[in-house]
């Protein structure tokens, strides 16, 4: 021992090694609730945790600020110890783990399942993050997505409408090719799920599809978990395939699966047992677990307004129950489009056209009623879905003949006077003088073959219309330009066209 202290050279690597072990075995001692393993170390025996895998949503965070935010959501099977970790592309480190919000709710066709949600706060916009989801220390889930764009970014969105159908593989085959072009939001302009909005056809026909594992056109694609998706409310989401059949919980105990998924901003004008609602009738105990599901979105979160980048968004309940004579809900629209003075884009979207020459929906026109208020601010594009078709309008202002409706019906004709720009044709002269009317529906529903005018039955206002191939709609922003392309299920542009200011 003597000599090997006299030796400082060979005292100096005994310290290093009886220091690397004092380390390790402190590693090794570490409680298994700290353990961190990157994402593709997801633990195997947390694959049967989820009842619906998390996904991203807006949240109730209409309005931009100096930073962004996101909520993530999920169910579970039963009560588990959860956080969340973010990393913002260019940091080196995870950041500390968010606390969950977990509610124990049964729901009908899902049962007892326990909602997670959380919210990511302090996030630049227009940036890639990566989340990871912890299970009871390990890491169970993890993803990454964008955040919502800053005013002065180029971004990409894009519109699918009338998606969520079993239709020989359609909205699979859609859902890949919107996966492909890696828009940084997602809007749904209703008819998100067939045939009654039920809670079992979202767990069929939408969620399965759109957070799919695997990304292909047999599959679909991971588009919930990895882009923020909106949802508007359409006649099959939220009043039944008929306007007039009632939403009766005795018979569907799982209706209104829009309220219980989605969750978006809360600035709209609804207010439960209301006028301008979807009303709840039959089993008293099942309408009590809806509501207590559902919370503040019901039926608040039908219409609602935000912001993204350099555009205000108006999302509208068009549903045959809404009075648009009402001067409650037109103030209130008002007022939205004059509160987004300082947007360079102004965008509407809700489930039924305006503006249709499609022969099976088209006197469904009762929309036309707010055509002036959005001329008054200056919207530049209306989009719809509900026609199982793709279909573009000229430019055009129109003013109707008398401020009336009819409710409870689909059908409701107004007549008013038309004026259409021809000039603009989107290639040479791209300065519109009107709103361009466009209705993207064809991502996934069957087609209704005798809906399809032909070319003969064109209406003076339509531009395009497609009702031979399921399409989408991708529009590129960039400051003062937009650029318009519709795309296939297989990838084929059958449409564009560009809007400049």
């Amino acid at each position: 021992m003597i000599a090997l202290a006299s030796s400082p050279g060979l005292f100096i690597v005994l310290a290093c090694l009886l220091g690397l072990f004092v380390v390790l075995w402190c590693f090794t001692r570490r409680p298994t609730t700290h353990v961190a393993v990157e994402p593709e170390d997801l633990s195997a025996n947390l694959a049967d945790t989820f009842i619906i895998k998390p996904y991203v949503q807006l949240g109730n965070y209409p309005r931009q600020g100096s930073t962004e935010q996101l909520e993530l959501l999920w169910h579970a099977k039963s009560a588990h110890s959860w956080a969340v970790q973010a990393r913002v592309y260019g940091e080196s480190s995870w950041r500390a783990p968010v606390a969950v919000t977990a509610q124990t709710l049964t729901i009908a066709a899902l049962g007892e399942t326990e909602r997670c949600l959380v919210t990511l706060h302090r996030l630049p916009a227009g940036v890639e993050v990566e989340y990871r989801v912890l299970c009871d220390g390990a890491i169970a889930f993890a993803s990454r997505v964008r955040t919502r764009n800053g005013r002065n970014q180029p971004y990409r969105f894009a519109v699918a409408g009338d998606l969520g159908a079993p239709v020989e593989g359609h909205e699979q085959r859609i859902a890949h090719q919107i996966h492909l072009r890696s828009p940084h939001l997602l809007v749904v302009p209703g008819d998100i799920v067939y045939d009654r909005g039920r809670v079992s056809e979202y767990m069929r026909n939408f969620f399965p599809v759109y957070n799919s594992d695997d990304a292909s056109p047999a599959n679909g694609a991971p588009i919930l978990r990895s882009t923020l998706v909106v949802g508007v409310a359409g006649n099959h989401d939220v009043a039944m395939p008929k306007a007039m059949v009632p939403r009766n919980f005795t018979r569907f105990p799982d209706l209104l699966g829009y309220y219980l998924f989605f969750s978006q901003p809360l600035n709209g004008p609804g207010i439960a047992g209301g006028a301008n609602t979807p009303r709840c009738e039959g089993d008293p105990e099942a309408i009590k677990v809806f509501t207590d599901a559902a919370g503040m979105r019901y039926p608040v979160m039908a219409s609602f307004s935000f912001q993204w980048g350099n555009a205000f968004w108006l999302v509208l309940d068009s549903n045959a129950y809404m009075d648009w004579t009402d001067a409650t809900i037109r103030n209130w629209v008002d007022a939205q489009l004059a509160s987004a003075s300082d947007a360079t884009w102004r965008f509407v979207t809700f489930h039924h056209p305006s503006f249709s020459s499609d022969g099976k929906h088209s006197n469904e026109q009762r929309m036309r009623l707010l055509a002036p208020i959005f001329e008054k601010y200056g919207v530049d594009v209306v989009f719809a879905g509900h026609m199982h078709c793709y279909e573009r309008s000229h430019p055009l202002r129109f003013t109707p003949d008398k401020l009336e409706t009819e409710l409870d019906t689909e059908e409701c004709p107004v007549t008013g006077a038309l004026s259409i720009d021809t000039e603009y044709d989107g290639a040479h002269f791209c300065k519109p003088k009107g709103i361009i009317y466009l209705t993207s529906g064809a991502a996934g529903a069957k087609f209704h073959r005798d809906s399809d005018p032909g070319k003969a039955g064109l209406k003076p206002f339509t531009v395009l219309y497609d009702q031979k191939v399921h399409s989408f709609t991708i529009c590129d922003v960039d400051g003062k330009r937009l650029a318009f392309t519709q795309i296939t299920e297989d990838g084929t542009q059958i449409d564009r066209f560009v809007i400049e200011k």
